[in-house]
């Protein structure tokens, strides 16, 4: 298996395939290993990646709104829910702490993985993989966090 590592065909074997995708273009979006700029974002560049992405706004007020939620995300918790916002309140939204997640990339100014569990409705509890990735806006603040989440498969 190592021999098949490398810049060429990396992987992990612990990380799924999204989350390492999703990284390589997040390191190709920085300049000279900086932080991405949100503007340089663009979510059809992120091809098979995108079921699996959550793109959180961290608002002015410190809020956290959902932009955007990908299918496989929304099939995971068992509902859509773009649109929402998550606070220091009211961190979670569909069992996921979507608040603190970014809150921690944004503090942190670096991918922060993770895992959880969620109980979507009907079905039983569902393991995750998830990554977050900050990206700064035009004055320098991180302003937004694209999550990348995929379910475990046993």
């Amino acid at each position: 298996m190592a021999r098949d590592r490398g810049p060429h065909r990396p992987h992990h074997p612990l990380l799924p395939h999204p989350v390492i995708g999703f990284t390589q273009h997040w390191l190709n979006l920085g300049n000279n290993g900086s932080l991405p700029q949100w503007s340089a974002f663009d979510l059809r560049d992120v091809g098979e990646n995108a079921p699996h992405l959550t793109i959180l706004k961290i608002a002015s007020d410190g809020s956290v709104d959902v932009e955007f939620v990908g299918s496989a995300v929304s099939a995971l918790v068992g509902e859509e829910f773009a649109g929402t916002s998550a606070t220091a309140e009211n961190p979670t939204i569909c069992d996921i702490d979507w608040y603190n997640r970014a809150q921690a990339a944004a503090d942190q100014s670096d991918i922060q993985v993770s895992n959880g569990k969620v109980n979507p409705p009907y079905t039983s509890e569902i393991e995750y993989v998830s990554a977050d990735f900050p990206f700064r806006g035009d004055d320098g603040q991180i302003s937004h966090v694209v999550c990348v989440t995929v379910a475990k498969l046993n």
